[in-house]
C-alpha cells in the first residue's frame, strides 16, 4: 500500500502545472514596480543615508582606534630614544589601519553580499557611505593625534610624515586594493600582508644604512604616491564590489 507521501510525488510527476512564461515576467515588473514606487515617496537624502550606514558601523574599531593612537601618544612623550620612537609609530600606524578590515569584511565574512544587493541602494552605495564614514572619522583622530603629538612632544611635522603617515598610507593602499581586487580575500591574509608590510618598514627605519641614505624631498614623494595609489585603490575597491556577488540580483 502506498504512502501519502509516495501518492503526493505521482500527482505531482502527473500534474505539471503549466507556466506563461510572459506572465511571470509580467509579474516580477509589476512587483519592481510598485517596489520602486514605494521606496521613492520616503526616498532618503544622501545625508540621511550616510547618517544610517554610519550607524550600522560597530563603534567599537573607533573606540580601538582611539586606543591605539593615545597609547602611541604615551609612548612618544615618555620614551626619548628616536629608533623606539620610530618603530612604535610604524607598528601603530600598521594596527591603526588593521581596524579598519574587520568592518569593512563585515558582509563577506557573514556571506551577507547577496542579501545586500537586494536592496534598493546598490553595494557601491553602501561601499562608499561606510568608507566615507571610516575616512571623515579616521581623519579627525588622526588630526587631533598630530596636534596633541606636536603640541606635547618635540616630535615635529615633518617626522610624524615619515614615521607614521607614510606607513598608515601604504597600510590603507594594501586594505583597499585587497578589498577591491579579484582574489577570495579573507580578513587574515589581508591583516597577514599588512602586518608583513610592518615588518618591512620596521627593517627601513631601524636601519641607519637604508633611513638615512633617503632625503626628506623623497620620504615626501613617496607619500604623495602612496595618497595617490591609496585614491585609486579606494575606487577600485567601490566600483568592482558588486562582481564579487555569486548572482547580480541588484535593483541599482
Amino acid at each position: 500500500m502506498k504512502t501519502v507521501q509516495e501518492r503526493l510525488k505521482e500527482y505531482g510527476k502527473q500534474c505539471q502545472p503549466a507556466l506563461d512564461e510572459d506572465r511571470v515576467k509580467e509579474a516580477v515588473w509589476r512587483g519592481q514596480a510598485a517596489f520602486f514606487e514605494e521606496a521613492e515617496k520616503c526616498q532618503a537624502s544622501y545625508f540621511d543615508f550616510f547618517w544610517q550606514q554610519a550607524g550600522y558601523i560597530r563603534k567599537r574599531w573607533w573606540g580601538l582606534q582611539l586606543l591605539a593612537l593615545t597609547l602611541l601618544w604615551c609612548w612618544v612623550r615618555n620614551v626619548s630614544e628616536k629608533r623606539g620612537i620610530q618603530g612604535a609609530m610604524g607598528v601603530m600606524a600598521a594596527v591603526f589601519a588593521i581596524l579598519l578590515i574587520p568592518e569593512l569584511w563585515k558582509n563577506r565574512a557573514a556571506n551577507a553580499m547577496e542579501v545586500e544587493s537586494s536592496t534598493y541602494y546598490s553595494l557601491r552605495q553602501i561601499y562608499a557611505a561606510r568608507m566615507l564614514a571610516f575616512g571623515v572619522v579616521d581623519i579627525g583622530l588622526l588630526s587631533v593625534f598630530t596636534v596633541v603629538v606636536s603640541v606635547t612632544t618635540s616630535i615635529q611635522a615633518k617626522e610624524m610624515v615619515i614615521y607614521f603617515f607614510l606607513p598608515f598610507t601604504v597600510a590603507c593602499c594594501i586594505l583597499f586594493r585587497t578589498l577591491g581586487s579579484g582574489m577570495a580575500a579573507t580578513q587574515m591574509g589581508t591583516m597577514s600582508l599588512a602586518l608583513f608590510w610592518m615588518g618591512v618598514w620596521l627593517f627601513v627605519v631601524t636601519n641607519e644604512q637604508i633611513y638615512l641614505k633617503v632625503s626628506i624631498p623623497a620620504w615626501g614623494a613617496m607619500l604623495l604616491l602612496a595618497a595617490a595609489y591609496l585614491v585609486f585603490a579606494v575606487k577600485k575597491a567601490v566600483t568592482t564590489c558588486e562582481n564579487f556577488v555569486e548572482v547580480e540580483i541588484g535593483w541599482n
